[in-house]
């Protein structure tokens, strides 16, 4: 799956557009929904930090943070659970 691909389920997920999703800002909902697509690309998908600084338009320290911020908890949080749950009945490969 590449980065596109997560971020339209997660913009179908969310009610979100996938510019919102990458674009600058600290809504809440808009931020917690920017941090769960960043945790699984990283940590399910294996994409590189420098791939989602870019594709976020943010430094690869700043992604950085944010997976520390984020920490284990993505696993658990409602975004996260909805958006893997829509993966997997779309029968998406992660």
């Amino acid at each position: 799956m590449s980065l596109d691909q997560l971020l339209a389920h997660a913009a179908a997920a969310s009610g979100l557009s996938m510019e919102d999703l990458s674009a600058a800002g600290k809504k809440r909902h808009r931020s917690r929904w920017r941090q769960v697509v960043i945790a699984i690309a990283r940590r399910r998908l294996r994409i590189p930090t420098v791939e989602l600084a870019r594709r976020f338009g943010r430094s690869e320290s700043c992604v950085s943070m944010v997976l520390a911020r984020i920490g284990e908890t993505w696993e658990t949080c409602p975004e996260t659970q909805r958006l893997l749950e829509r993966l997997a009945s779309n029968k998406c490969e992660m």
